[in-house]
């Protein structure tokens, strides 16, 4: 029986696969994603202004960190999540000018992105993950009363919070550790060394910093037994809606210095949905992908509805 090849190292065997295309698609999608934020960040300060804050104000808002994080407003959350988002259609249009492979190589092994899997797994992180990063919340910080939230900032924070957990999921579970893991043929190394790179994109305090590592490494292992990036996308979402929704309405929950606890908290939770995966893997409700034919040029949708995975033989 033929070896079930990873999602993190296939790529490595597609036909026309160069070490150096993925840096030219790295390099690409990071100009194109500061293009489109800066264009957001103007739109942000142009609405801003308008609206009677001064612009030095406004560029205190987004220079504060966490701590004067705005994903409250329709125009806050437009520009500090939108210009995240914006890394999904960057790295497509990237891939498709260097020609290094087809976008739907970085959803899945089957490939591209499966939406009723995703959705399913977000039903799945509900208890593992949701509900006890909203416990902890509740129970450890203070409420304040203050509703941050206005209408139309609740309804495009909760949209762009999904497609920004999504993106964030391609750039680093997808793209750089796929890279890594084309370059080593080692799942383990890509694992961290695209962890390390997650951990160092959030100016948290040191604490904050490590929490980020370590949920890198169990989100990287999510994405390596799933063989995807649905499942590691849900928990990813469902743990940043949570907060912007109990910050949103009266809690405290984002500050860039972290205290120690809170590695413990978020360890337990990531920790937890990677033991709920594994058991559904296990019992084959979450049966394991194969990769399709590996040697010739990938075919298939961006996103696919498809249910299209299935047990290892």
């Amino acid at each position: 029986m033929e070896k079930r090849k990873s999602y993190i190292t296939f790529t490595r065997d597609l036909e026309g696969y160069k070490w150096f295309k993925p840096i030219l698609v790295l390099l690409l999608a990071f100009f194109f994603q500061t293009c489109a934020s800066v264009i957001l960040a103007m739109l942000y300060f142009l609405i801003k202004v308008n609206n009677g804050l001064s612009l030095m104000d406004a560029l205190g808002i987004i220079s504060g960190g966490y701590d004067t994080m705005d994903v409250y407003s329709p125009e806050g959350a437009l520009y500090m999540l939108g210009s995240l988002a914006a890394f999904v259609p960057a790295i497509w249009l990237a891939s498709l000018i260097v020609k290094d492979r087809k976008f739907s190589t970085y959803g899945s092994v089957c490939p591209g992105f499966d939406i009723k899997l995703f959705g399913k797994m977000l039903l799945v992180g509900i208890v593992p993950v949701a509900l006890p990063c909203a416990f902890s919340t509740i129970y450890g910080t203070d409420y304040t009363g203050e509703i941050k939230f206005t209408v139309l900032g609740f309804i495009v924070c909760t949209a762009l919070t999904l497609f920004q957990c999504i993106a964030e999921e391609y750039v680093f579970r997808g793209l750089i550790m796929q890279t890594v893991g084309g370059w080593t043929r080692n799942a383990i190394i890509a694992i961290i060394i695209q962890a390390v790179i997650f951990a160092s994109g959030h100016p948290y305090s040191i604490y904050g910093v490590i929490e980020v590592f370590i949920a890198g490494i169990l989100l990287g292992t999510v994405a390596h037994i799933t063989d995807g990036l649905e499942a590691s996308s849900a928990a990813h979402f469902l743990n940043n809606i949570t907060i912007f929704w109990l910050n949103g309405f009266g809690f405290q929950t984002i500050s860039t210095e972290v205290e120690f606890m809170s590695i413990i908290e978020s360890t337990f939770i990531d920790g937890l949905f990677l033991i709920v995966v594994i058991i559904l893997i296990k019992k084959g409700i979450l049966p394991k992908r194969q990769a399709q034919e590996q040697i010739q040029p990938v075919e298939g949708p961006v996103f696919n509805e498809a249910n299209n995975y299935g047990n290892e033989e």
